[in-house]
């Protein structure tokens, strides 16, 4: 790959490729969430369209689902909250996704289904139209014991 030319002023980034060669990037620089897509390895890359305002966040990421879907998340420790966004179009038209809002950890993918993780844990199995609490225990025995 090759440098984006940007600076992350948060030092939170987030970076996906569902096959090396169509890549995204998730940085905050100069007050805003922005979104940098490369259909080359990172060889050239493209600011993508603003969509989160002037948000600053503390944790964020970016995936791709199973069904090609870009899912995009940050975390704002100002109002405790995840934020979620979807695009089926290389992120051209990103618009919010139903998930969970007080998640305040990564969000990720399985075969099947998205988790929240953190201390309000929530599973999708719909892609995240729909979003369920998620019990996880914190025992570290039970831990041990979840399959």
């Amino acid at each position: 790959t090759h440098p984006v030319g940007i600076i992350d002023s948060s030092n939170v980034a987030g970076l996906t490729s569902p096959d090396g060669v169509h890549v995204y990037l998730l940085v905050q620089s100069s007050g805003q969430i922005q979104l940098y897509y490369s259909a080359d390895g990172g060889v050239n890359w493209a600011l993508r369209p603003p969509f989160a305002g002037n948000a600053v966040a503390t944790k964020m990421g970016a995936y791709v689902t199973h069904g090609k879907k870009l899912v995009v998340w940050y975390y704002d420790n100002l109002s405790a909250a995840t934020t979620l966004f979807q695009s089926t179009d290389q992120g051209l038209h990103i618009s919010p996704l139903v998930g969970p809002r007080e998640a305040d950890g990564a969000i990720v993918e399985t075969a099947g289904a998205m988790y929240a993780l953190g201390t309000s844990a929530g599973v999708s199995t719909d892609n995240g139209e729909t979003c369920s609490f998620l019990y996880v225990p914190y025992d570290t025995d039970a831990l041990a014991t979840v399959k």
